[in-house]
């Protein structure tokens, strides 16, 4: 389209890739029994593929399984706490849940919360390792986050922008990998999180 005619290059998250990745956690995670959410901030062309793909990977995995279709959480928490709520309402013995947007921890877990589900009773996966969001993964309620690689995207990104400088050819679609973030790995990105604020202070 218009937009992407303007771009010489471009560095993302590999959104396939991690969603296959979350799928085949969630697959172990839930034992191939269902019901399993997907929610999405939003319908874009970064969420609605991973919500997709997530949903085929499952399927591909664990045949019968029964994938929800996605639904929006949007971006107001309230709205989209009260949106996991209607979908445990429905599904009372739901068994995962993928949110493919940053929110999606806090969502699921005070949802979870507030049904009266224990810790790791609804396996949930989502995105980015803001402090709290480690909080949800370090307390039991998150299974995993996607960890997008904002430092090697940026970085790579400035090493375009310099090769393109130097009338050096670069590749236009540059996907990075996106690591999922369990228990064992928070106080690794903890880590980055204090080094950021330290260099606020």
């Amino acid at each position: 389209d218009e937009q992407t005619d303007l771009l010489d290059g471009w560095v993302a998250a590999d959104k396939f890739d991690y969603s296959i990745r979350a799928a085949d956690l969630m697959a172990e995670a839930v034992d191939c029994k269902g019901p399993v959410a997907v929610t999405l901030g939003g319908h874009n062309d970064v969420e609605t593929p991973a919500g997709e793909t997530f949903t085929e990977r499952m399927k591909e995995l664990c045949p019968g399984i029964e994938v929800l279709a996605p639904e929006e959480e949007g971006f107001e928490p309230t709205t989209a706490i009260a949106k996991a709520a209607a979908i445990l309402t429905a599904h009372p013995d739901i068994t995962g849940a993928y949110s493919t947007t940053g929110a999606g921890s806090t969502t699921w877990a005070t949802a979870l919360m507030d049904a009266g589900k224990e810790p790791g009773d609804v396996k949930v996966i989502s995105m980015d390792y803001s402090e709290q969001n480690l909080d949800w993964v370090s307390d039991g309620w998150v299974l995993a986050l996607v960890g997008q690689p904002l430092y090697e995207e940026t970085y790579r990104a400035v090493e375009l922008l310099v090769d393109m400088l130097h009338g050096k050819e670069i590749e236009f679609a540059n996907w990075y990998p996106a690591p999922l973030i369990t228990i064992d790995d928070v106080d690794k990105y903890y880590a980055y999180g204090e080094r950021v604020q330290e260099r606020w202070k």
